[in-house]
């Protein structure tokens, strides 16, 4: 009787480390899948890490441009300034030389009326003079 529960112990201590053999087969491989799995997150952790820092790096330049680009804004907008300036003076310089133009033709009219006058004023002393040195 007593081999009979050697037996039965022995062949209950088998099954219990074939089941123990099969619990350890089956947990290794899930330690290695979740070791696989880890693996593949740390992957990923470092491909998003690299995105990251190419995002991180476009933003810099993208901040930078917008720097630049407002500082062009700004200088337009102090050329448009200076142009309207220069507009308002020019336009200023145009009324100013028709007003010139106009006083310009005016005196010449004058100069030539007074020339006028003066021309037959001449002519009419020489005829004058001839006549009177006819009448010598």
């Amino acid at each position: 009787m007593g081999d009979t529960v050697n037996q039965m112990l022995l062949q209950e201590a088998q099954t219990q480390v074939a089941s123990l053999r099969t619990d350890l087969h089956v947990a290794r491989r899930v330690a290695e899948e979740r070791k696989q799995a880890l693996e593949g997150l740390v992957r990923a952790n470092e491909g998003l890490k690299q995105q990251l820092a190419e995002a991180n790096a476009h933003i810099g330049t993208l901040e930078g441009s917008a720097k630049e680009l407002l500082a062009a804004q700004q200088q337009i907008s102090a050329l448009q300034s200076q142009l309207a300036a220069v507009q308002k003076d020019l336009d200023l310089s145009i009324r100013a030389r028709k007003i010139l133009e106009g006083e310009l033709a005016s005196e010449r009219n004058q100069v030539r009326t007074h020339n006028s006058s003066f021309h037959t004023a001449v002519v009419v002393g020489w005829a004058k003079l001839q006549a009177s040195n006819r009448l010598r």
